[in-house]
């Protein structure tokens, strides 16, 4: 279903816009080519994978509660951790990380309160361990990254998805980073400004593409139900 497939652009390097166009087309029975000629780009993915338990990872179970296994050890800088405490609004004072050789993108946080209550990973809810996984890993990002969510909502109550997407705003004007992310949630898209809305429908086997939708049009094809654009009241 890939080929034929096209990938096209330009880009900024040093300052400078680059005048040719690169092309890149999947042809039959071949892969990807010409890797040697993309511009170098950080890029960070976070997968749908961040909102699974520590108790239930047993990859991560096992290698974080074994005595055997070395840990590099370490803190979030106190800017991360100011941005997390207005997120969770919890008397939050530090986040130590613990991380391991092992397991790549996967760390062993742990919560420090002003109460003296401290908790980690495997006993922290999901929405905790999402937003500390995702402020913590961005505020790290070189600048001029490219960072990709998987369902940028998963684990977190609309509340706390208006808050995170401002503090992302944020991370993403400071550090000119380009985030690109995917969702179901009408606060997130909403949040969105029209220029950086993208739709996409699969009728059927073709995939059509709708730049700037507006939020009822989106979520008309979401939920499967009209929802107006606009109710006009008139007299008589």
């Amino acid at each position: 279903k890939s080929e034929g497939s096209v990938i096209e652009y330009s880009y900024e390097e040093a300052g400078k816009k680059r005048n040719s166009t690169k092309i890149h087309t999947l042809k039959k029975g071949q892969q990807w080519n010409a890797y040697n000629r993309r511009p170098k780009r950080t890029t960070d993915f976070y997968g749908v994978s961040r909102v699974i338990p520590a108790n239930e990872f047993a990859t991560f179970r096992n290698t974080f509660t074994s005595t055997a296994t070395g840990f590099q050890k370490g803190s979030l800088s106190q800017k991360s951790v100011e941005t997390i405490k207005n997120i969770l609004n919890k008397p939050l004072e530090s986040v130590d990380v613990n991380s391991s050789s092992k397991l790549a993108n996967f760390q062993l946080n742990s919560i420090n309160l002003s109460n003296g209550l401290s908790y980690s990973n495997f006993n922290m809810g999901a929405g905790e361990e999402v937003i500390i996984s995702i402020i913590s890993r961005m505020a790290e990002l070189p600048e001029h990254s490219i960072v990709l969510i998987e369902e940028l909502e998963l684990g977190l109550h609309p509340k706390a998805q208006k808050v995170l997407i401002e503090k992302l705003f944020y991370i993403v004007l400071e550090k000119k980073l380009q985030l690109i992310f995917t969702t179901h949630s009408p606060f997130l898209f909403d949040a969105m400004p029209k220029e950086a809305r993208v739709l996409l429908k699969k009728p059927k086997d073709s995939l059509e593409v709708y730049y700037g939708a507006s939020s009822s049009l989106a979520f008309s094809a979401l939920t499967g139900e009209n929802l107006k654009e606009l109710t006009v009241y008139v007299e008589d």
